[in-house]
This record gives C-alpha cells, sequence and structure tokens, in this order.
C-alpha cells in the first residue's frame, strides 16, 4: 500500500513512474481498481499522444510478456516500446508559446468579471489567507474546495490569490466552467480554455517541471446537477478535477456553491475528501466590515431590518450598493432584497445611459435579450450577435460595468442578475408558474428555471410566490425532481417565513407524516434559520414533549444545527431536562459529536448538567476513547468548553463507581494516542489539567499499589516506563508531563498549585510528576524542589530502571538557583545512596530455604550478591554526574571522581524499559554489492541465529533472516555466481540462507538446466536443505521444458498432498501442473 498521491515527483525521476506502470502488485488494500484505472489511465495520457486506453492495453501486453517479469522496466525500454509501437510523446515543455497561452487563459478569466463597486471599499478576507497559505505552503491537501453562497465572493478570492501566488514560481492557470461551452472531451476543454487539444491539467503538469502548479476551476455550479445545465460538461470537470489530483506537482482549487456541493454527489465527494481542504466562505463581519463601509459612503439603511442586513453582509450586495452611492444613490431605506438592489442600479445606469448616449433601447431591453439568449442556450453567455439589434450596446453596456464580453461571448455581471432578469420577465406575463412548468417537457434544467422564478417572486410578489410554491408541493404532475429541487431550496433560504413553514407542514402532513415532519427533514435540518423560526414558534418544544420517537427526532435536528451558535438552544434543552431529567443519557447519546464553531458555555452547561443527571455509565464508555472522547468535537473551537466537559465526565464516572478507576483498561494496562487528549492540552493546558489531575488522584487514592505509607505508590501509574520507538507511542502520563511542563515555563506559580492537587506528599507518582516539572524550569521552581528535601521518596520516585532519574533532573535544572545550604542538604542526602547493598542483602536473603522462592543453587546466590556488590555506588554516580562535577562540594566531587573510574565505560541507570523497531541487517545492502564468496561465508557463520528482541547500543540484533533478505536482492542481479556459492555452504548453517539464495534465483527466471542442476545436488546432498515452499517457486518460474529430477520432485509433492501455500494440504503442486 501505498499513501496518496500515487505519483510524485522522485518517481518519476528517470522518467517512468514505476510505481504505477510495474508495481500494481504492491497496492493491497485500500484503494479501488476504478481509481487505480483512473490513476495509471492519467500517467499514460501524460506522456502519450492518443487514446490512453489502447497505450495501457498495449503495455500491459508488454509487462506480462515472459521477457518482462521480474526484471526492472527503464526509460529506455519504455521509449523504445513506444516507438516500436508509433505512440508519440508529448512535449509541451518546448513549445516556448506555450506559457503565454497559459497566462493569457488566465488573464482572460480575470477579465470576465465586471468591477462593480471595485475600489470603493475593501475588506481583507480571512479565506484568501487561508487559500493563500495552502498553495504556498507545503500541501497536507493538493486540493482546495472553495465553498460558498452565491454572491459570497469566491471569485473575488480566487482573484485576489492569484495576484498573491504570482511571482511565487508557480505557474497558475484559471478558467470559469460558465464560459467553456460544451465540450465533449478533455481535449475540446483544453482547446476552449487554452487553445490546446488536450487536458489542461496535463500541459499544466508537463509545464511545470519540478515547481508548484495551480489549477483553478470556478463556477463549477453552472453544471452541477442542480443546475440542469451540462451533464457532459459536468462529466469532463470531475474527469478533469480527478486527473489533476493524480499529478504531484498539481494543486487545484475547485470552487462551488453551498447549494450545490450539498447537492451534487459528485461535487459533494470532491469537496469532502480526506485529502481535500475545504475552505467555507463566509459572509462579511456586520459591524467589523459593513457598517464602516456604509458610514465612508453615507448609505442609509433601516437598521431595524434583518432582510437588509441579511443582504449588505453578502459581498454581491455590498458591491451594488456602494456602486449605488458612487452614482448618487444613498438612501436604501426601502430596499430589503437583491432584486430592489438590480432594479435600483438599472434603473440608474439607464437613466445615465440615456443622458449621455441616447440610444433607441432600453437597458432593460438590452439585458432581458442576453438573458432569453442565455435561458435557451442553457449557458451563461451569450454570442456577440445577440445585441445585433441594439445599436452601440456592446460597448456601452461593458463600458457601464453591466456586462463582460470575452472573446465572442457575453456575460452578465453576475449570475444572480441573471436570475433577476429571467424571472422578472416571467413575472411581467399573467402565466402561472405551474402553467409554465406543464407546457414542455420537465428537464433538469426547466427545475432550475422554477427554483429561479421562486426566488425573484419571494422578493418581489411574496402573494404570488406563496401560490406558486404550494401548486408546484401539491400538483401531482410535476414531477419529483422538481419538487426535490423545490424543497432543498427553500432549505437555503435567509430568512424563512411562518407562510412557507404552513406550506411545508401542509405538505408533509399530505405525505402521511405523524407528530413530526420526518418527509421535510432535507429542508430544516442543518439550517440555523429554520430553527430559529420554529422555535420561536414553539414547534421544536412541542416535539421534545412527544413521543420517545419524537423527542429523538427533535434532538437530532437540534445537533444538526448546533454548531452554528442557535441562540435558543441553551434554553431549550435546559426546559427539556426540566421536564424529563429521565433523558438525560438520551440527550448525552444524540448530542454527542457537537462541534461548536465558537465559545459556547451555555451549551456545554447543558452537557454538563445531563453527565450530572444520567444514572448509567453506559452513556459514558459505549464509544471509542470513553469519557476522553465527549469532549473532542469541543476542542478546535472551544477548547475552555471542552475542559469542563472533560471533568464533568470524570467526576460523573466516580460519581456512578465506588470502586476502579475510569483510566482502565484502555489507559491502565497499555498505552494509545489519547488524540482528543493531547489536542486538548496543547489548545489549553491549564484548563486540561484542573481537568483531569483531580481525577489522576482520585484513582492513587482508590488504587493503591501496596501496603504502607504514606506517601503511596498507586496501581495504576507505578510502572512509569521509558519508551523509545519508531513509531508514535505516547501515554497518559506523557501529556500531563509535556503539559504541565509547559505550564511552568510560563507561570511557575499556577503550575505550583496544579501540582498540589495531586498531593506530592501523599502519593508518588504526584511527586513524580512534581520533580519532572522542575526539571523544565529549575530557575522558578527551586523553593518547591527545596521543600523536597525530606520526602523519603524523593530518590525513588522516577522511572523504572532509573528510580533517581526524575530527582537529578530536578537538581541538575534547580542546582544553581538553590541556597548552598540547601545544597548541602541535598549532597548529603546523595552521597547515602547505597541501594545496591538492599539488592545484595536481598540476594544473600535466600540462602534460608523459605526465602529461596526461586529455587537459586548457593553459586546462582552468591553470583547475585557479587553483581549487586559490583554495582553499588551506580545510583550515586547517576545523579552527581548528572549535576555536574563543577557544581559540586569538594567531597562530592571526589565521590563523583571515584564512582566514574570505577563504573569507567558504562553507563548512568537509564530507563530503557520499553524500545520498539525492525530488526534491519547487520550487513546494509550497498555494503553486500561489494562482499566476497568467502565474506558471504564469514557472514553466514556469524549470524547463524535468529534476530533477538533485546535492545543493544547498536540497536536490536540482526540475525539470519535479516540478512537472507540482503542476500535474495544480491542474487537476482549474478544467479551463476550464487548457484556456486550454495554448494560451498555448509550443511549445518542457517536454512535461511540457502533458501535465500532458491529465491533470488527463482526471480530470475532460470532455465531447466540449472534447475536440474540444483535438484540433482539435492540428490547427492551437496547443498543445504530447502524448504519444499522454496522449491516449488522455483520450478514455477523455471523457463522451458523440466528435466526428470526436477518432474520427480512434481510428482512426489504432487502425490502426498503437501501444502506449498502455508495453509491445508491440496492435490496439487500449488497451481503447478504435473505430467510430461
Amino acid at each position: 500500500y501505498q499513501s496518496m498521491p500515487l505519483v510524485t515527483p522522485s518517481s518519476r525521476k528517470d522518467g517512468v513512474n514505476h510505481n504505477i506502470l510495474v508495481s500494481l502488485n504492491n497496492f493491497r488494500i485500500g484503494l479501488s481498481e476504478d481509481f487505480l484505472e483512473s490513476v495509471v489511465a492519467s500517467e499514460a495520457a501524460f506522456w502519450f499522444k492518443g487514446d490512453p486506453e489502447q497505450l495501457i492495453a498495449a503495455i500491459r501486453t508488454w509487462v506480462e510478456e515472459d521477457a518482462s517479469l521480474n526484471r526492472p522496466i527503464s526509460r529506455a525500454d519504455l521509449l523504445a516500446f513506444a516507438l516500436e509501437k508509433d505512440f508519440e510523446i508529448k512535449q509541451y515543455e518546448v513549445d516556448q508559446a506555450m506559457p503565454g497561452r497559459l497566462s493569457g487563459a488566465t488573464t482572460s478569466y480575470d477579465a470576465s468579471y465586471a468591477s462593480i463597486g471595485a475600489g470603493l471599499f475593501s475588506i481583507p478576507r480571512t479565506e484568501t489567507d487561508q487559500l493563500v497559505a495552502a498553495l504556498l505552503d507545503e500541501p497536507s491537501s493538493k486540493t482546495v474546495a472553495l465553498v460558498g453562497s452565491a454572491g459570497s465572493g469566491k471569485s473575488a478570492i480566487i482573484r485576489d490569490a492569484i495576484e498573491r501566488v504570482a511571482g511565487r514560481n508557480h505557474l497558475q492557470l484559471a478558467f470559469r466552467v460558465d464560459q467553456v461551452g460544451e465540450p465533449a472531451s478533455l481535449a475540446q476543454l483544453g482547446t476552449a480554455v487554452i487553445d490546446v487539444a488536450d487536458s489542461p491539467a496535463i500541459v499544466l503538469e508537463r509545464l511545470s517541471g519540478n515547481r508548484p502548479a495551480v489549477l483553478y476551476i470556478d463556477q463549477a455550479d453552472a453544471v452541477s446537477q442542480m443546475s440542469g445545465r451540462s451533464a457532459q460538461v459536468r462529466r469532463q470537470l470531475v474527469d478533469l478535477v480527478n486527473q489533476a489530483r493524480s499529478y504531484p506537482n498539481i494543486r487545484l482549487v475547485f470552487s462551488c456553491r453551498t447549494f450545490d456541493v450539498e447537492n451534487d454527489q459528485l461535487f459533494s465527494e470532491i469537496a469532502e475528501r480526506n485529502e481535500t481542504l475545504r475552505i467555507d466562505v463566509a459572509p462579511f463581519d456586520w459591524e467589523r466590515d459593513v457598517a464602516p463601509v456604509l458610514q465612508k459612503l453615507e448609505i442609509s439603511i433601516n437598521p431595524d431590518s434583518q432582510k437588509i442586513k441579511a443582504l449588505l453582509i453578502q459581498p454581491i450586495g455590498l458591491a451594488i450598493a456602494a456602486q449605488l452611492a458612487a452614482n448618487g444613490i444613498k438612501d436604501l431605506r426601502t430596499v430589503e432584497n437583491l432584486s430592489e438592489l438590480f432594479d435600483k442600479l438599472l434603473t440608474e445606469r439607464d437613466r445615465a445611459i440615456r443622458e449621455r448616449h441616447k440610444p433607441a433601447w432600453s437597458v432593460y431591453a438590452a439585458l432581458e435579450a442576453i438573458a432569453r439568449e442565455m435561458s435557451a442556450r442553457q449557458e451563461l453567455v451569450a454570442p456577440m450577435r445577440t445585441l445585433d439589434a441594439f445599436a452601440g450596446a456592446r460597448e456601452i453596456l461593458q463600458q457601464e460595468g453591466l456586462i463582460v464580453i470575452n472573446g465572442q461571448k457575453i456575460s452578465l455581471l453576475h449570475e444572480s442578475l441573471f436570475d433577476f432578469l429571467h424571472a422578472r420577465a416571467f413575472a411581467g406575463g399573467d402565466q402561472s408558474l405551474l402553467d409554465f412548468l406543464l407546457s414542455s417537457e420537465q428537464t433538469l434544467f426547466r427545475r432550475t428555471q422554477v427554483r429561479q422564478i421562486l426566488a425573484a417572486e419571494r422578493e418581489l410578489d411574496p402573494k404570488r410566490y406563496l401560490g406558486d410554491l404550494e401548486s408546484i408541493l401539491t400538483s401531482d404532475r410535476v414531477r419529483p425532481h422538481v419538487r426535490d429541487l423545490v424543497l432543498r431550496w427553500l432549505g437555503s433560504v435567509p430568512i424563512p417565513t411562518a407562510d412557507e413553514w404552513n406550506q411545508l407542514a401542509r405538505y408533509a402532513a399530505r405525505r402521511g407524516d405523524g407528530e413530526v415532519p420526518r418527509s421535510i427533514s432535507m429542508v430544516i435540518f442543518d439550517q440555523p434559520a429554520w430553527f430559529a423560526l420554529l422555535a420561536e414558534g414553539g414547534s421544536v418544544q412541542a416535539w421534545l414533549q412527544g413521543s420517545k420517537d419524537a423527542q429523538v427526532w427533535a434532538l437530532r435536528f437540534i445537533r444538526s444545527i448546533s454548531d452554528r451558535g442557535a441562540e435558543l438552544l441553551p434554553a431549550i434543552l435546559q426546559g427539556y431536562l426540566d421536564i424529563y431529567p429521565e433523558q438525560a443519557g438520551l440527550v448525552l447519546d444524540e448530542l454527542h459529536w457537537l462541534s461548536p464553531k465558537q465559545s459556547a458555555p451555555a451549551l456545554a452547561d447543558v452537557i454538563i448538567r445531563a453527565l450530572g443527571m444520567i444514572d448509567d455509565l453506559k452513556h459514558l464508555e459505549a464509544r471509542g476513547e470513553g469519557q476522553f472522547e465527549a469532549f473532542g468535537s469541543w476542542i478546535p473551537h472551544a477548547p475552555d468548553d471542552a475542559a469542563r466537559i472533560l471533568a464533568a465526565s470524570l467526576s460523573t464516572w466516580y460519581r456512578l463507581s465506588d470502586e476502579g478507576t475510569p483510566f482502565k483498561p484502555a489507559f491502565e494496562n497499555g498505552t494509545g494516542t489519547f488524540h482528543h487528549l493531547v489536542e486538548l492540552a496543547k489548545a489549553r493546558p491549564i484548563a486540561m489539567l484542573d481537568a483531569l489531575l483531580p481525577a489522576m488522584r482520585e484513582t492513587m487514592v482508590r488504587m493503591p499499589g501496596r501496603e504502607g505509607g504514606p506517601p503511596y505508590q498507586d496501581h495504576v501509574w507505578h510502572w512509569r516506563r521509558y519508551e523509545r520507538g519508531e513509531g508514535a507511542w505516547i501515554e497518559m502520563l506523557d501529556v500531563v508531563r509535556n503539559a504541565l511542563a509547559r505550564v511552568a515555563v510560563d507561570d511557575p506559580a499556577e503550575v505550583e498549585r496544579l501540582l498540589a492537587i495531586v498531593e506530592p506528599a501523599q502519593q508518588i507518582t504526584g511527586l513524580h510528576l512534581l520533580l519532572e516539572t522542575i526539571a523544565s524550569n529549575g530557575a522558578g521552581l527551586a523553593g518547591v524542589l527545596a521543600a523536597q528535601h525530606h520526602h523519603p521518596a524523593l530518590f525513588t520516585a522516577g522511572w523504572e530502571g532509573a528510580p533517581a532519574l526524575s530527582a537529578a533532573k530536578a537538581l541538575a535544572s534547580s542546582w544553581d538557583y538553590l541556597h548552598p545550604d540547601q545544597r548541602g542538604q541535598f549532597e548529603r542526602q546523595i552521597l547515602t545512596l547505597w541501594p545496591e547493598l538492599d539488592d545484595v542483602k536481598w540476594a544473600l536473603s535466600m540462602k534460608e530455604p523459605s526465602k529461596n522462592v526461586f529455587n537459586r543453587t548457593p553459586e546462582e546466590i552468591r553470583g547475585m550478591a557479587r553483581h549487586y556488590l559490583g554495582l553499588s555506588g551506580l545510583r550515586q554516580w547517576s545523579v552527581l554526574q548528572l549535576i555536574g562535577e563543577e557544581r559540586l562540594s569538594p567531597a562530592a566531587a571526589d565521590r563523583l571522581r571515584v564512582l566514574a573510574r570505577k563504573f569507567a565505560g558504562a553507563g548512568p541507570e537509564s530507563p530503557d524499559i520499553i524500545r520498539s523497531g525492525s530488526v534491519q541487517s547487520a550487513i546494509a545492502p550497498d555494503r553486500a554489492a561489494h562482499m566476497s564468496d568467502d565474506a558471504w561465508l564469514t557472514a553466514f557463520e556469524k549470524l547463524n541465529g535468529e534476530g533477538k528482541r533485546e535492545w543493544t547500543a547498536a540497536g536490536f540484533p540482526s540475525g539470519a533472516y535479516e540478512l537472507a533478505r540482503v542476500l535474495q536482492a544480491r542474487v537476482k542481479d549474478e544467479p551463476e555466481r550464487f548457484f556456486g556459492l550454495l554448494h560451498r555452504i555448509p550443511i549445518d548453517a542457517h536454512p535461511a540462507f540457502a533458501n535465500a539464495i532458491v529465491m533470488g534465483i527463482s526471480e530470475n527466471s532460470p532455465g531447466a538446466e540449472m534447475t536440474e542442476k540444483l535438484f540433482a545436488a539435492i540428490d547427492e546432498k551437496a547443498v543445504p536443505s530447502l524448504e519444499e515452499r522454496t522449491l516449488v517457486w522455483l520450478i514455477r518460474a523455471t523457463q522451458g521444458e523440466k528435466g526428470p529430477k526436477t518432474l520427480r520432485f512434481m510428482l512426489e509433492v504432487a502425490s502426498s498432498g503437501a501444502s506449498v501455500n502455508g495453509g491445508a494440504k491440496t492435490g496439487h503442486c500449488g497451481g503447478v501442473k504435473v505430467g510430461h
């Protein structure tokens, strides 16, 4: 298995992507066959002209030929094959005009947008910063999905990003999907975008060399499933995205409306992939962004109208308002929707144009002609001839910023202007929407027109809108896909009304819904505006007082909007718990994965209250990390609330459990990733510690490890192991230690308060944490260490294998900040450390039969006593050398020098308890390439045993199998030589070596003669014994007619039914046919 992306710059270093073309057998999990085929097709299309499927079929046949199996395929081999088959290599990089085409296409993209409101205000967008950072930094995500509502400024963000990325050695290409026409292939799309009959992704990747390249795809919603426009272009667009993903240098920006991403499965998959960074474009902030612009431009609005505020926080609305103000229209107190803004803008432009140019046409007439042509073509562009009947209109309308001319195509200043014009024209007639819909085939595009008309009617003629809406929802003659789109659109309206809800409620009742409107869940779920309307009207509260099923449904509705900061939500939930305290567990179960986007203390209070009300631990422990998971989704945006929930979870566990610990079993008997705990510690270390340390202290008190004390050694954390592995491995104590260290550096007084929680005077684990924390800031915590000089466990609260290490680290860090008298006290304690003598006494005590529980012999007992006696002073030396000779008193320095001579060449006490890693060959492959036969025989003799799990200074000791892997790789290069070496290997040598040689020979497809010689040697017992499986592999790989000795072996294996695959016995020889 290889992680994404499949193609990396290094994998193409010799011109051929071996990962894709040759080594598909390496991919064993996680990747679908369809995906692999698409990647292979992308790679083939990258290199060669013509049909990639034909090329792939030819390459597959070629690599499966006997001459190609088990052999490396070089660039020269592939090029020679391509030349033979008349496949022509693409060479765009040598076309000097090609970079100019990309640059021109991107410039054309930028020019395709009208400059309405340009220069009148400037509001920095955090989304632009996010996008630029994703493109310039080392990407964790190669694809960026820029998602936002219509008019939210997505295109402006892209244009700003292009400008900021320019000059940073990034190759860039941008285009608008709504202006590419109807390409039937990626080649035709390339012609439309850059005038090259090939995929834009391929051209961009080939021109990029080894530098980053960015492909911007804007206005993807123009061909979404919801738009009803070209399904053909949509398919090409998805193919382009998938192709771009497989190329290592391309970073993709995919821009689309939220409505289309959420309702188009293919677009949703693009935006929601794990490797995609989704950037949701938020509206402007009213107080921070919009209000200053209105004040600067002297624009008047109705301050009590939520509709005008909802309009002006959208960039398109504010831009039109600013343009109107620049033209002298500053009184917008009666404006509440975008249609009214457009009407004012077009009326003002019509007046100005008539004054200056005195045309024979009106602005509305010219623009409606464009809209009619777009509607007929089902595109958002119209041909230049559309304005032939309007003399001078092309130049005048473009000058006024109402249209954009790009080549031979005309587009309006914004897609929402098309919606306005199309719906306005419809509203001018007397035909009902239902009659309009039924007058022709109800195509996908027709449903888009229905949405446009309803949106305009909603703003311009609410009474007519409600009538048309009811007819669409109630008529059996309306096709389901049209009604479904209308329902989905209703979910996205910014400020829903009670009249709209009444329509929906009647629709749900006609569908047979019971006490809750399940059939319109798609409308109201995930929509805070709908929740606010229904909560203010009492519907949510009524559902929460219904049956159990109704309550569950209502809680799921609440969960769907809980991350959008609904103000009424906490009060509703508190009221629910007042009425139904027994349903506290249901609240926790249904609201478990709340993900607030900002601090939500009132909502956290609901969770904490519910935790205090439950009487069953199943609501805490039925999840992956148990109580450590319940707060995880709060951490990114509400870490303080997350810490409060963690504290309440732990407190609840102890309240419901008379014994035991919440840190068992996952945290007592092993280790875990502790992802959420680690993330909380990063975000709020003090809050995390305040939540966790009291629970740790309770565990220490509840689960004493031994009798006696204080201080007490707890049962959970008494074995403080220290892991130094190759992978990610962390224990809960690691998280706590690291968090305490961070606090100690920033606020020593605060860390003293935190450490007091775990009672270092009473608990040895608490003392361990204190000493480790002091080591991180000896200057600030020297006084804390001085207070511990009489602690009986001071030099035993460290690590397993190095009990004094924690104290030694604390002393070394604080030594220079201690008073001389305090240093003297500690030195006297250190110089009396002789724990090794206690070990000597323990060993000698086994002379008494009652104490010799291990049945040691007298000699073994004496040997153990001598061993421990030889170690006497090791702990003193370990502590003193860490403090440093130059800082010790003369007496302590003398003792250190004496002990240093005694333990010369040895190491101090070290907590090397757990080591993880892989056993590597003692002889690296590059060294093995230069070894003679005699050197190999010497290596076989020295490495004749198994690799071991005991750690040494050189790592895990290598054994025969590790060397055999290297040997097998070498045999492939020189099979004849190593076939000779096989005869020189001693019969009693480890079998891994002989088997490795034969397996290496097998990988070289040996001739029948060599295989026959090997079986002859086996008969003569001239070579070490070989595994049956190895010999079967050899026979499978042998080329040509099999010799008699080979056939005899095959018959023996087949007749015995022996397994050659490591499983049950079979009646055949691993797939090898038997017979002459």
